[in-house]
């Protein structure tokens, strides 16, 4: 069958109004949410997420992993959805 990996990437942008002279970083951070594989989203870790970009610097990218959960998924569905996205990246 088809798989479709699910996420959402967030960047950390520079603001024209406060330029940041930092290097533009080429860091990735591949970014499991928590909630036990049961409930929690991408979107509730969002603000956290851009947060944390911003501090690693100008340029860094999340990609935060919308990893199938239980109980619609049993166990390892979601460990599989972690291996693809590191594959992924």
């Amino acid at each position: 069958g088809n798989y479709q990996l699910k996420g959402e990437w967030i960047e950390a942008l520079t603001d024209p109004k406060k330029p940041d002279t930092r290097p533009r970083s080429k860091t990735v951070i591949l970014y499991f949410h928590g909630g036990g594989h049961v409930f929690l989203s991408p979107a509730s870790h969002r603000n956290f997420l851009s947060r944390l970009a911003r501090d690693v610097g100008p340029g860094t990218r999340v990609f935060s992993v919308d990893y199938r959960m239980a109980p619609e998924h049993p166990f390892p569905a979601a460990i599989h959805d972690a291996f693809a996205a590191y594959l992924y990246l």
